[in-house]
């Protein structure tokens, strides 16, 4: 094997584990940002849920009860639970459901 034929050969399996470990570390990072950018929404929604919960509760007259912890986890838990290939009226359900499962960890903390 000629010394040209061998550079060319090195060359190119060089490029193509180079390129391969730019795959895999370009994906590792994608996923990483969405699962940060699922955080941030959590983290939105339940600040805002929280917010909306509080003042309802002082127009009432009442005091809130659940600590704001509980907002975040049961928005985070939608957000990991959705699937985009799901429909709206899916969806819906779905946040239905998690909903319900907010209120019943609510009357347990005030009990």
């Amino acid at each position: 094997m000629d010394s040209a034929l061998a550079a060319i050969i090195g060359a190119g399996v060089g490029s193509f584990i180079s390129g391969l470990s730019m795959v895999i570390i370009t994906r590792i990072n994608k996923k990483s940002e969405e699962r940060r950018h699922k955080r941030e929404v959590a983290v939105r929604l339940s600040t805002e849920e929280y917010r909306e919960h509080f003042q309802e509760a002082r127009r009432k007259g009442k005091g809130v009860v659940s600590p704001p912890q509980i907002y975040f986890i049961f928005a985070l838990k939608f957000l990991n639970e959705i699937d985009p290939s799901k429909t709206p009226e899916e969806i819906a359900k779905q946040f239905k459901k998690i909903n319900k499962e907010s209120k019943e960890l609510g009357d347990l903390i005030k009990s």
